[in-house]
């Protein structure tokens, strides 16, 4: 019996969907499979026509048996108080690591906002919680667990008492002359890897990446293991 991993895109939102969905296509039609979506939730600006296609597109998407993740609020840090790991994983991913370094109190306010950002798109229940770039709070994953939900952090996926290994594969934010040793690593990891790795891909890796890249490395995915879902774990 095969290894397992999981397939995913990030950052699917409001702003990019038209771009996004079929690049998302794009992956499902090598894989031959639907895949798991991180979807931001916010809707600040956007056009009531904007907001109607977005949410169309994403039932569109639940229909085709895509699952879909809460992937933080806005995807972007807010001006608050932060420790200073927090603020200093903000410096890294160019202010993008949304819930890192929060307090208690701050951690489970955004994350209520995350959740009413969704609920206003007039989705289903997300199948799990994704921290923007992965860096979350001490307190953000017992947070999202008793919500009853899944929390993907950067080395494990969790649910309940439940703890998965999982290395995240993911290359958005790479330097270029990183990126040939971070597909040969990927390959490295989805071969030999303990657990269930996440091979992640962003909408910029189409820009940086190129798809050939990305359709190798899926169908090198597909090969030495099976995909899986989220629900599945």
């Amino acid at each position: 019996m095969k290894r397992q991993f999981l397939l995913c895109y990030h950052d699917l939102s409001i702003r990019n969907f038209r771009t996004a969905i079929p690049q998302i296509q794009q992956i499902s039609d090598v894989a031959q499979s639907p895949i798991s979506i991180a979807v931001i939730p916010a809707q600040e600006g956007a056009s009531e026509q904007d907001v109607s296609e977005f949410r169309k597109a994403l039932e569109i998407l639940i229909l085709g048996g895509h699952e879909l993740l809460l992937h933080g609020a806005e995807h972007l840090a807010l001006p608050v108080k932060r420790s200073w790991l927090g603020t200093f994983a903000c410096f890294l991913t160019n202010q993008e690591a949304e819930f890192a370094g929060l307090s208690e109190q701050d951690s489970l306010g955004l994350l209520n906002r995350a959740l009413h950002l969704w609920k206003n798109l007039g989705l289903p229940r997300p199948i799990g919680f994704v921290p923007p770039t992965w860096y979350g709070n001490s307190h953000l994953k017992n947070q999202v667990l008793a919500l009853g939900s899944i929390y993907d952090s950067r080395f494990q996926i969790v649910k309940s008492e439940n703890r998965r290994f999982s290395l995240a594969l993911s290359f958005a934010g790479l330097p270029k002359f990183s990126q040939k040793m971070a597909l040969a690593f990927s390959k490295f990891a989805l071969k030999i890897s303990p657990g269930i790795p996440r091979l992640v891909f962003h909408p910029v890796d189409f820009d940086e990446l190129k798809w050939e890249k990305i359709r190798e490395l899926i169908l090198y995915a597909t090969s030495a293991r099976s995909q899986i879902f989220y629900r599945a774990i």
